[in-house]
Parts: structure tokens; C-alpha cells; sequence
């Protein structure tokens, strides 16, 4: 059958397939197969006689009406369209909705990982071999028993084993021979005195060309013998399998030991003398190992031991494998790190330039990115995706890595260089916000790179990321996950926002250095403020994280509420503690650092939470008083502190030159520097207050800053004191008389005698 006899043949099964839907059949120009231009209806009766030969002709006059149906623009619309019209009522009936587990939240990202994990766990047993694991088995047991029963081909495999076996042995025999061969040893000698880099590769060069001959040997002789006796291209792909095990690792050896060579005169010989005893055995290994998995997939080695049995034989020496590259990127970690950098360096010291960081970077990484690639490699064999080629996807990944590495360089270098210049000049909330949003800014780019150089290399092992989060699946995965980092990333630059702000506000110098004069208001109220947003945004990234991750937080906001209600009733003195607090700092009534007086209590403010006023007495002991026990407050610190003068004096002196005295005191401490900048006026003396039994009193007062009146009028007394016993001013002495009755040196009531306590005995006992 010609090409375009097939294009005709699935164009009428198409046409036939479609007319088989209701409705179908009315469409214009949609040609009736056997002849009705519609169907029958269901009240007519066939015939029950069989049917009658197709006529050619018939089939004939069919093909020439799709032609027409085809080469006529109207009629192909209308059939075009009446095909849409069925694709859309098919859409909408749509599969049947599946049925939820219960247990699994049916939104969020939990509820979107558990559906994917659940479809991706029925479908696992049969991605790694492509069939059922069970019928795998079972048919590779049936291949095994077959080929041992005609002895795996009997006679052709004798036959073949006949000629293949010494050609084994002579590709083995002539790369010994050439391996211990004295000429060729000695031409591979390496002379390993003072050369340059030049000097060095040529030399190099010219040992690997003699490296190389018994492989050459080995080819030499595998080409010539297949000539000769192989019979047919598929038993020379048997003898190759049987070959290329050991003569492919020795060519990777070689190569190998010369990439480890060009390294001796930056690494030292040395070093690169410990590398080739501790790498190369490993590598011959792996390479081997590689070799055999790869001989599985061939097609002459599939069909000579069976499918069944290379599907199971390859998978299971992807594991061996995978399990000898763990083992040597452990075992061999830090060999291959010297290799990378030269020499030991301090932790965290990545050296200077973008590529001597990107370099250090992935040297002290790579067994992380080796082990990365390994378990890629596993997966993808485990879900049958991805190429067979390890190599080349691991190479691919490892310039995706180093090209991230380097943006992540370069973008490093130049926020650094942002912020020092930021750290120059005046320090306003201008640059210190800036500041802190490059840090944010420069997070977000390092998670940016990351997932993206993290796709590209997953893609490489054949998951198909990038697609699948294109797909319904995908996207009821993505949209949680970017809520779970877009709600911390705007919660955090909201608080680092507000935080910078209130920490640039609290801060005890001003843009230009200058000490800052802050009221205690602000240094009370802002740090408050800062508590609260932080507990507010903290409680809000909690419920929005629940959200997203699948966790109803409709019934945990319920119950939180159910709570606080019992909680507020349980706690009246609590709310009123806290509201009543709330109100003495909105109205500035106290700070920190004040004194007050509130009841009993009196001291100075050390601290002040929500509820309460911590205040330190005069003796050293802290009360923690409720705001809801301060009925009324007496604050010290506050405009400005008055002590009161109260000065008695003896009758006999002279009040008008005592007030004097004490006004020109007052003068003098105006005067002084250490109490001129205390004292807001000069002493205002009020005058004679009273006569009392201690003799005159003369009040006044000196107004002075808050806090340092005592101060002032401590001093002021003790210049007093001096001065008045300098002008011969006395303070009133209290006298004390006793009056006896019947003393005859008492020849009056009204004069006793004086007493030492002060008290009058009466006139008569």
C-alpha cells in the first residue's frame, strides 16, 4: 500500500469514526457510507439475508465524496464546525469527578501533594520496566527457561563462542603485551623536573600517544578479527560486548591519568601521585560498571539473552551503579576538593575575584551536587524518563550550577559594593531602609537563581518540571507553594519597615550626630508599638501559612475566639489593668525613668509592660503595681520640680534681714555653673508665713528642672546655715519651763519654770 493509498485509508476510518456519533449523520455534506444518506431509524427491520459483496465502485463514489467534502471550502467549514460543536458537548460532559479521601484536605498544598504523590505512586510500579514488575519477572523467568532448554541457541552458540572466545583472548593478550612492553614503558616515563607549562603539555602529550597504543592495539585487532570470522553485524555486536568492558576502562583510565597530569604543576606531583592511586581504581570501576549497563539496551545483547531479562539486568546495574558513584564521591571527597582549589584555606575565606569564588564554592559543594546527580539519575530510571546518557546530563548540569554560581557571584560583589555605598554619608531612615530592603531584595534573588538553575537541571534528567507546573497538576501545586513564600516575604518587608523606622526614631543621636533630646513618651510608646506589630504580623503569617498548606483555620479561629471570650470573662481585672494602662501612656501620664507616686508606692519608673508599672523605691525594692490598682499618679519628672523653703527663726531676729539673706543665697546659686542651668528662676521668697510656738516662719520657693530640686535645696540650706550663723541670724531654740506650785520664786502663774521636755506642770499638784 502506497503512502498516499494509507493517508486515504485513516482519512475514511476518521470520517466513519466521527459519523458514528449522535447526530453525525445531519451533517452537511458528510458523506453515508452504504449508500442512505442517513441512518436507518430504529422502527425499520434489516433484512435477515447476508450481506451483499462490496462493489468497488461503491467504495469508488465514497473516496470522491470526501475529496469534494475536502477540496469544497463550505462544506470542510461546516464539517469543521460540527466537530467542534461534538469536542465541546464531549468536554463538557467531562471524566468523572474522582472521589476525595476525606482525610486529605481536598485544597492547599498538602491536599495538592497527596493527590500528585497518590497518582504518582499507582503509576510507579510499571514506569521503571514499563510493564508490570510481577509480569516482568515472569516473563524474563520464561526467556531464561527457554534459552536453557535449547541450551541458548545450541549449535550457532557454540559456534559463535568458537571464534569469539580466542578473539577475546588475543584483545586481552596484545593489551598486556603492549602494557609491559620495556620500549613503550620507557617512552611513557615522565620526567618530572623544573618545566614550564608548555613544556609540561607537550611532554604530556607525547606520554599519552604512548598510553594509547594498547587500546590502539586492542582496536587493531578487534577490527581484523570480526573481518575475518564474524559472519554477520549482529555477532560482531556480540563479540564487542564481549570486549568493550575492558578495553573502553582502560581508554578512560588514560585519559583520566593524563587530565590528573596537566594538573602536577599547580597541584604538585605529589598530590597528584596520591589522586591516581586513590581515583584511578575507582574509576576503572564505575567506567566497567557504566559499560555493562549500557550493554543492556543494546539490541543484539537484548535479543541473545532475552528483553525481559536486560530490562531487569539494567535496572538492576543502574543501581550497582548509582550505589559505586556514592561510594566514591564519599570516600574520595576531599581528594577531589584539593584537586578543584589548591592547597587548605580558612573556612569561610572564598579568595577574591567572581571565578576564584564560583570555583572554591563548588569545590567545597561538589559531593552534594555529585550525590544530587546520582539520586537524578535514580529517579528518572525509576519513573522511566530521561536519556540513558549519565555523562553528558551530569555535564549539562554541572555548567548550569557553575553559570548560577557565578550570577550569585557577580550579584553578591554588587550589593555588596550597594551597600558600602549606603553605609557612607549621613545615617537617615532613608538608607537604613534601603539597607535592609537589598538584604531582602538579595534573598530573594539567591531563591530566584536557585529554583531556576534547580529546574533547568531536573528538566536535563527528563522529569519536565518546567512543563508540569504548566499542567492543571502543576499549578494546584505552584499556587500554594508561591503563597507560602510571597505572604513571609511581604509580612517581613512590612516588619523590617516599621522596625527600621521606630529603630531609627529611638536611636540616640539625629542624622547629623547630634545627641538626640527624646521625650520618655517615645521610648515608652514605640517599643510597644513594635511588640505589637510584631505579634500581629506574626499571628497572620501563622494563618496564612495554615491556609496555604491545606489546614482549615476556620475552626482554629472559632475556637480562638470561644477562648478569649471565656478567657475576658474570667479576667475582668486583666482587661481593665490592660485598658486602663493603654490610656495612662496614650496621655503621656508617665515614662520610663520618672518618679512617681501612686498610693503607697513611690519610686522610680524602671519598666512598663501592658498590664503593669515596675517602680524602684528609695530602699532598692521593685513593686510591680497593676495599672488598674493606680487610681490616682503623681509624677515628678514632669515641666518642672518646685522645693519649698521653710525657714523658722527666733523671734527676737531680724526677718527683713533674714529674707534678705536668703534672696541674696539664692542669687549666688544662680550664679554658680554647677546650679545655674537647675534652677528655671530665682528664689521666689513669699514672705512671714506664720508665728508659731517655734517662732517665725518664712516660706518661698525655688523652681527648678524636674528631678533636681532636692538637689538645689540641699545646697541652698547648707549656705544658709552658714550665712545666718555668720549675720548672727538664730533659728528659733524651743525653751521648756516647769512652773511649781507654792515656789516662791514663782510669784506668778504665768511664769514657770523651765522643763527639759517643754511641758508646763501645773500650779498646784
Amino acid at each position: 500500500m502506497t503512502k498516499r493509498a494509507s493517508i486515504g485509508a485513516i482519512i475514511l476510518f476518521c470520517l466513519a469514526l466521527f459519523a458514528s456519533f449522535p447526530g453525525m449523520a445531519q451533517v452537511p455534506g458528510l458523506p453515508s457510507f452504504g449508500g442512505s444518506s442517513a441512518a436507518p431509524t430504529p422502527t425499520e427491520e434489516k433484512p435477515a439475508t447476508e450481506p451483499a459483496p462490496r462493489d468497488p465502485k461503491s467504495d469508488l463514489d465514497a473516496v470522491d465524496r470526501v475529496l469534494g467534502l475536502l477540496k469544497d471550502d463550505t462544506q470542510r467549514a461546516a464539517f469543521v464546525q460540527s466537530l467542534e460543536q461534538v469536542r465541546a458537548g464531549l468536554v463538557t460532559q467531562g471524566p468523572p469527578a474522582p472521589t476525595q479521601n476525606p482525610a486529605i484536605p481536598a485544597d492547599g498544598l498538602i491536599g495538592a501533594l497527596a493527590d500528585n504523590v497518590s497518582k504518582a505512586v499507582g503509576d510507579f510500579p510499571e514506569m521503571a520496566l514499563g510493564e508490570n514488575p510481577s509480569e516482568k519477572l515472569a516473563n524474563a523467568q520464561t526467556e531464561l527457561s527457554e534459552r536453557a532448554s535449547t541450551n541458548f541457541g545450541g549449535a550457532k552458540t557454540l559456534e559463535f563462542l568458537s571464534w569469539a572466545l580466542p578473539g577475546v583472548a588475543a584483545v586481552a593478550g596484545i593489551m598486556v603485551f603492549l602494557f609491559r612492553n620495556p620500549w613503550l614503558k620507557r617512552r611513557r616515563h615522565l620526567k618530572r623536573s623544573a618545566q614550564t607549562r608548555i613544556q609540561l603539555l607537550r611532554r604530556v602529550s607525547i606520554k599519552l600517544l604512548f598510553d594509547l597504543v594498547p587500546w590502539f592495539g586492542a582496536a587493531v585487532v578487534i577490527a581484523i578479527w570480526t573481518s575475518v570470522f564474524s559472519p554477520s553485524w549482529r555477532e560482531t555486536q556480540l563479540f564487542l560486548a564481549f570486549t568493550t568492558p575492558f578495553v573502553v576502562p582502560a581508554l578512560v583510565r588514560q585519559l583520566f591519568a593524563f587530565a590528573l597530569t596537566l594538573l602536577a604543576r599547580t597541584r604538585g606531583w605529589r598530590l597528584i601521585d596520591y589522586a591516581m592511586l586513590k581515583l584511578l581504581p575507582w574509576i576503572t570501576v564505575l567506567t566497567a560498571a557504566g559499560v555493562v549497563t549500557g550493554l543492556m539496551r543494546e539490541f543484539a545483547v537484548r535479543l541473545t539473552i532475552g528483553r525481559n531479562v536486560a530490562d531487569l539486568g539494567a535496572l538492576a546495574m543502574d543501581f550497582v551503579v548509582g550505589g559505586l558513584a556514592v561510594a566514591f564521591t564519599l570516600y574520595n571527597r576531599r581528594t577531589v576538593r584539593s584537586l578543584i582549589v589548591k592547597g587548605r584555606r580558612r573556612k569561610g575565606d572564598h579568595g577574591t575575584g567572581i571565578l576564584t569564588t564560583v570555583v572554591t564554592v563548588f569545590a567545597d559543594f561538589w559531593h552534594v551536587f555529585a550525590l544530587l546527580f546520582v539520586a537524578a539519575n535514580l529517579g528518572a530510571r525509576l519513573f522511566g524518563i530521561g536519556g540513558d546518557n549519565f555523562f553528558e546530563d551530569a555535564l549539562f548540569a554541572v555548567v548550569y550550577i557553575l553559570a548560577g554560581l557565578a550570577f550569585l557571584a557577580a550579584t553578591s560583589e554588587y550589593f555588596a559594593k550597594w551597600r558600602e555605598s549606603l553605609d557612607r554619608g549621613r545615617s537617615t531612615a532613608r538608607r537604613a531602609l534601603m539597607r535592609r530592603y537589598i538584604g531582602v531584595l538579595h534573598v530573594f534573588l539567591q531563591i530566584t537563581t536557585t529554583t531556576v538553575v534547580a529546574i533547568a537541571c531536573i528538566d536535563l534528567w527528563g522529569f519536565g518540571i518546567g512543563e508540569w507546573l504548566g499542567t492543571a497538576s502543576g499549578s494546584q501545586v505552584l499556587r500554594p507553594i508561591i503563597s507560602i513564600l510571597v505572604v513571609p516575604l511581604v509580612v517581613w518587608i512590612i516588619w523590617i519597615t516599621v522596625d527600621t523606622l521606630i529603630e531609627h526614631a529611638l536611636a540616640p543621636v539625629d542624622n547629623f550626630g547630634r545627641q538626640r533630646k527624646q521625650s520618655a513618651r517615645i521610648k515608652t510608646l514605640l517599643p510597644l508599638l513594635r511588640n505589637f506589630v510584631f505579634a500581629a504580623l506574626s499571628v497572620i503569617t501563622v494563618i496564612a501559612l495554615l491556609a496555604n498548606v491545606g489546614v482549615n483555620v476556620a475552626p482554629l479561629l472559632a475556637g480562638a475566639g470561644i477562648i478569649g471570650i471565656a478567657i475576658s470573662f474570667g479576667s475582668q481585672q486583666l482587661v481593665q489593668d490592660v485598658i486602663t494602662g493603654f490610656f495612662f501612656l496614650f496621655e503621656d501620664a508617665l515614662a520610663i525613668g520618672d518618679v512617681i507616686t501612686t498610693g503607697t508606692y513611690s519610686g522610680v519608673v524602671e519598666g512598663i509592660s501592658i498590664r503593669t508599672v515596675k517602680i524602684r523605691a528609695g530602699n532598692g525594692a521593685l513593686y510591680s503595681v497593676p495599672f488598674g490598682q493606680v487610681k490616682a499618679l503623681q509624677n515628678d519628672s514632669r515641666d518642672y520640680g518646685i522645693y519649698q523653703l521653710v525657714v523658722t527663726v527666733d523671734y527676737e531676729a531680724d526677718v527683713d534681714h533674714a529674707m534678705k539673706v536668703m534672696r541674696e543665697i539664692g542669687d549666688q546659686l544662680r550664679e554658680d555653673p554647677k546650679y545655674k542651668y537647675d534652677m528655671l528662676l530665682p528664689v521666689d521668697i513669699w514672705g512671714v508665713d506664720a508665728f508659731s510656738a517655734d517662732g517665725v516662719v518664712i516660706k518661698g520657693a525655688i523652681r527648678c528642672r524636674p528631678l533636681q530640686q532636692w538637689g538645689v535645696g540641699r545646697e541652698f540650706n547648707r549656705r544658709l546655715k552658714q550665712r545666718f550663723d555668720a549675720e548672727n541670724i538664730h533659728f528659733n531654740r524651743a525653751k521648756q519651763v516647769i512652773q511649781i506650785a507654792g515656789d516662791p520664786r514663782n510669784a506668778h502663774e504665768d511664769h514657770p519654770l523651765p522643763v527639759s521636755n517643754g511641758a508646763a506642770l501645773p500650779a498646784r499638784v
